[in-house]
């Protein structure tokens, strides 16, 4: 499984890289710019991410942004549901719109922060990344 982990926390990627890094093969970005770029390559290399972890709240480009501009991407590519990346949105920002937006993004899952190893672990699992 070839993963994305975008978060502007440093500590927070290597937590997060630790929990699933023994799965897959895992990439960074410290922003929503640095993610959508990265994806695009990826993409354009026929080596896409099957799993992106990403944060909402970052510089330069916040996640629900970096969602929309990820989705167009696969759209723009024909790789469209079942054969989309998953995209898991990680964050501490619990309120109801944002989690509408979101949904409505097409992201996949949502899990609030603090989050533990096995809640990440099950999301896998239930998408089959696992």
């Amino acid at each position: 499984m070839k993963c994305l982990i975008v978060d502007d926390d440093f500590q927070g990627r290597l937590i997060i890289q630790k929990m699933i890094g023994n799965r897959g093969e895992c990439h960074q970005a410290a922003n929503g710019k640095e993610a959508v770029l990265a994806f695009r390559q990826a993409q354009d290399a026929g080596e896409p991410y099957a799993l992106v972890l990403l944060d909402v709240m970052m510089p330069e480009m916040d996640g629900l942004t970096a969602l929309s501009e990820m989705r167009q991407i696969e759209l723009e590519r024909g790789r469209e549901r079942p054969n989309a990346a998953k995209i898991i949105m990680l964050t501490a920002v619990s309120d109801e719109r944002t989690v509408r937006a979101a949904a409505l993004d097409s992201c996949d899952d949502y899990i609030l922060k603090p989050f533990s190893g096995a809640r990440l672990l099950k999301s896998l699992r239930d998408f089959g990344l696992i």
